[in-house]
């Protein structure tokens, strides 16, 4: 699974359970990638037992929390 289809599937859980918009792009970072923040998902292919970092943002009546 790439990190791609791993911010697609929590977008889309967000927004199917009442978020208005997102808050903030959704941060997806794997591997050696995982220590740099705020870097976006990029077609990587997720590597078996490789640590995964998840960052969501969600709006409900105009308040937002990532």
């Amino acid at each position: 699974m790439t990190d791609n289809a791993i911010a697609a599937v929590g977008a889309k859980a967000l927004l199917e359970n009442g978020s208005e918009f997102m808050s903030l792009q959704p941060i997806v970072t794997s591997g050696h990638r995982i220590g740099v923040i705020h870097v976006n998902h990029k077609r990587r292919v997720i590597q078996a037992n490789e640590p995964v970092f998840l960052e969501f943002g969600a709006a409900y009546q105009r308040y937002t929390a990532p």
